[in-house]
């Protein structure tokens, strides 16, 4: 392995790391906003029922169909932007920016033949490629906060 492929596989690992801290900081953001806005529906969804069959609801007859509204249109905002599915996507790049991370690491400290390195090479960056064609975007704060904890890195192997 020559100093150019070196500095090149050093290069791709930071970018894996930042991307798989990325994805994994917007996988849990997605989970969590997922709670936020469960949690309230199932909340409200008692509240509203639990009004209904109660004596507060003859002198206050809109209040439990104003609190049934406001869950269904939570519980309309939490199915329509898939909180919970987008938490898995991100979830699952994570993982194969990961995956990628420690294939270069194992490269880059038990290097194969010269022939078997450059296939090796090929085959990382075509894996790469379609990942980041698959990979849902992670959220802006996760790639600052992951290009700040990688900026050593980047700054280290830059070509």
């Amino acid at each position: 392995m020559n100093e150019a492929q070196l500095k090149m596989l050093k290069k791709w690992r930071a970018r894996f790391k930042r991307a798989q801290i990325a994805q994994n900081e917007s996988g849990v953001l997605c989970q969590k906003l997922n709670y936020w806005v469960g949690i309230p529906v199932i909340v409200l969804a008692t509240i509203a029922g639990a009004l209904t069959f109660s004596d507060l609801s003859a002198q206050y007859k809109l209040i439990p169909g104003f609190i049934s509204v406001f869950a269904a249109v939570l519980a309309s905002i939490q199915t329509f932007l898939k909180f919970s599915e987008k938490a898995d996507l991100h979830r699952l790049a994570g993982g194969h920016f990961g995956e990628l991370k420690k294939e270069i690491e194992f490269i880059i400290n038990f290097p194969p033949e010269a022939s078997v390195l450059e296939n090796k090479i090929d085959d990382i960056r075509k894996r790469s490629d379609q990942l980041t064609k698959e990979s849902p975007s992670a959220m802006s704060f996760a790639w600052k906060a992951a290009s700040t904890e990688t900026q050593d890195d980047n700054n280290a192997y830059s070509i």
